[in-house]
């Protein structure tokens, strides 16, 4: 078993708020922290091959929903499906690929998603300011909980 945690950013960059996941793994990369941090189109091959072997891995995604751009939304893959209203998107969308996903190899033990609400995905669009705040704050977040490993995945928000 790995014991690193895996950071997953899922995203499309150079299409605004889309680009959500990745500049998250950028943030998170760049302050130095023990964890693995990968960027990802949400492809049901890599994410089984990429979190095979590890007991904690946190996606970070753009998604669309009612609330305000820059919203976060914790959910534990475990224990809740997620919702239609928060399918990124990319041409497959992340509950499809997570459940394809899950055929190729077992989920993780603590599987998590953050998604950030975001709206404008247009290609070459830059990214909201409200959502790379959001991105600001996911990064922080993420270094107290690795920082913190016994608390790591608590998510209580």
């Amino acid at each position: 078993m790995i014991d690193r945690p895996l950071i997953i950013g899922v995203g499309r960059p150079g299409f605004g708020d889309d680009a959500a996941g990745p500049t998250v793994v950028q943030l998170v990369e760049a302050r130095g922290l023990r964890a693995d941090c990968v960027p990802l189109a949400p492809d049901p091959h890599q994410l089984a091959h990429h979190w095979q072997g590890r007991d904690a891995v946190l996606l970070v995604d753009m998604c669309r929903s009612d609330d305000p751009d820059g919203t976060l939304h914790f959910i534990d893959l475990h224990q809740t499906a997620l919702p239609r209203r928060h399918v990124a998107t990319h041409g497959l969308g992340l509950d499809s690929a997570l459940a394809l996903a899950t055929l190729v190899a077992s989920p993780p033990t603590n599987w998590r998603l953050i998604a950030i609400t975001g709206s404008n995905v247009d290609r070459g669009a830059p990214m909201g300011a409200v959502v790379r705040a959001a991105c600001r704050r996911v990064a922080a977040d993420i270094a107290t909980w690795v920082g913190h490993t016994d608390k790591a995945w608590a998510f209580k928000h």
